[in-house]
């Protein structure tokens, strides 16, 4: 049997409250006033709460927010780590294949140019290793 939510509002901060038909009472999540509810009519009982519980409400509000924040850099972060890993590998392939032709072809230049692609492959997969994501930082 679904329920039915009956949209209101807190009658002291204004907030969106979704409180099912059949409740009795509930707490606004954003200010943590409780409000009675009788008989599908809303009677409004204000219960003052201590300066302590609001101060408690609005910073667990805002702890959940900076969560949230968090979450969704870490996963911007990881998302440009791919494409960077992707970019990362499908140079190394561009680049190996002209190589064999320099080996060939140039022998003279083919000792310098192998050993800058040596480098750019040993410093990127460093770089890529120093900030892959999920790093613990300390």
């Amino acid at each position: 049997m679904p329920v039915t939510l009956v949209p209101l509002t807190c009658p002291e901060c204004g907030g969106q409250l979704s409180v099912p038909a059949d409740a009795k009472r509930c707490f606004c999540t954003y200010c943590g006033t409780q409000i009675a509810i009788d008989d599908g009519s809303v009677t409004v009982h204000l219960h003052n709460h201590d300066e302590a519980e609001l101060k408690r409400v609005e910073l667990e509000q805002e702890r959940l927010e900076q969560e949230e924040r968090k979450r969704a850099e870490f996963e911007e972060y990881r998302k440009r780590w791919r494409i960077a890993l992707v970019a990362y590998i499908a140079l190394i392939f561009i680049f190996a294949t002209p190589m064999n032709l320099i080996k060939e072809n140039v022998p003279v230049v083919y000792g310098f140019v192998s050993t800058v692609f040596a480098l750019f492959v040993l410093v990127g997969g460093i770089a890529l290793f120093v900030f892959r994501p999920g790093k613990k930082k300390r």
